[in-house]
């Protein structure tokens, strides 16, 4: 029979989200079937950030990497740390509660991000350490949040419009153009909020427009050293019927909705940037040469807040964002004007399994999750 029955991390913020500058809380649970003698049981809790990818191809290849470290505190909650003086301890059968608390740094370490190339993790690590036997050990995750208030990004709340026009030929004759312009109600935007876009596509050319399509790109850069990698994801899109020669097609307050997504930049990680831009694409049939216009957002953590008088607040103070429990609050800076509440939804990009070291054959499954501002309740009520 083994002699462990359970190890466990249970964190007291249900949403396990936290700020730079809060104190995490919670309770490490042991639970043994039979006496353990150990040297010690400990927490590790931890912030680091890797990038790993393979550049060239076969013979040629290389593999890449980095690494930055934001903080590694170690705290004993019982007996005594590998090397130090003490005698071995006898844990009886039965269930025990170490309780903890940890400081997050008041540096500027990064929001929390995950990806098959990079990441920045933020973990607690629980060691049952035992002398001349296999450790017990259990590693839960959680986010932390880098607040980006859209009230201090000059432009956040001004529209952005753009014109682009692209000339298509066929063989040695020249048609008319193909004209695009589109704008958007804003430049910063916090999950959950929509994407209002209004546009013009005018084909004088001789070709069919297949489709019209609009998408939200997440253009993230990798630096090790002096290598550099880019990779871009779809984040959201909408997608309208094309148009044929010498038509137009209008789009008038279409809506494109942002989901839970990490915020722009990444501020104090030096390894990932995370840039955001809507791409909006005519499919020019048969030909390569399509119409794109790009208009660069910004996503961050709290939304652009209008005055009174309409105008767009630069100024801040202090608020409580209420978390799913009542007994959670979070505090993050927000505007003069107070900001809805939101909740905290797991990032809209895939999830990372993670071993589990308490059981070999066990996978920890973790998502970051970001303040999602629910704009519109009935359609988003599952979120």
């Amino acid at each position: 029979m083994p002699k462990l029955q359970s190890l466990d991390i249970c964190l007291d913020n249900p949403t396990r989200v936290y700020f730079p500058r809060q104190t995490i809380s919670g309770q490490l649970i042991l639970k043994l079937e039979k006496t353990v003698r150990v040297r010690g049981i400990r927490l590790k809790f931890k912030g680091v950030s890797n990038v790993t990818w393979t550049v060239g191809g076969g013979e040629n290849s290389r593999t890449v990497s980095a690494k930055e470290e934001y903080f590694n505190f170690v705290t004993l909650l019982c007996g005594r740390l590998p090397g130090g003086d003490g005698e071995d301890i006898d844990i009886q059968t039965g269930s025990y509660v170490y309780g903890f608390t940890f400081v997050l740094p008041d540096s500027d370490i990064p929001t929390s991000y995950m990806d098959e190339i990079g990441d920045v993790m933020y973990s607690i690590k629980a060691t049952v350490d035992r002398q001349m036997a296999k450790d017990y050990k259990t590693t839960t995750f959680f986010t932390v949040l880098n607040a980006l208030d859209l009230n201090t990004i000059p432009g956040a709340g001004t529209p952005a419009q753009l014109q682009q026009s692209k000339t298509v030929c066929c063989l040695c004759c020249a048609s008319g153009p193909v004209t695009g312009v589109f704008r958007i109600d804003k430049r910063g935007y916090v999950p959950g909020e929509f994407i209002v876009i209004d546009g013009e596509v005018v084909n004088e050319s001789s070709r069919t427009i297949v489709s019209i399509k609009a998408k939200l790109k997440m253009e993230t850069t990798y630096q090790a050293g002096t290598d550099k990698t880019v990779r871009s994801k779809t984040a959201a899109k909408l997608e309208d019927k094309g148009i044929g020669p010498m038509e137009s097609a209008t789009w008038v307050g279409e809506r494109l909705e942002v989901p839970s997504l990490a915020t722009s930049s990444l501020a104090g990680c030096s390894l990932i940037d995370i840039r955001y831009v809507l791409k909006v694409t005519a499919d020019i049939k048969d030909t390569p040469f399509d119409l794109t216009i790009s208009l660069p957002i910004t996503v961050g953590t709290l939304p652009v807040i209008a005055g009174p008088t309409g105008q767009f607040s630069q100024q801040t103070q202090a608020v409580s964002f209420q978390a799913t429990s009542e007994q959670v609050v979070v505090k993050q800076p927000t505007s003069e004007v107070q900001s809805p509440t939101p909740s905290y939804v797991e990032c809209v990009f895939s999830q990372k399994d993670r071993q589990n070291e308490t059981n070999q054959h066990a996978t920890l499954t973790y998502t970051p999750s970001y303040p999602y501002y629910n704009h519109n309740p009935t359609d988003n009520e599952n979120k």
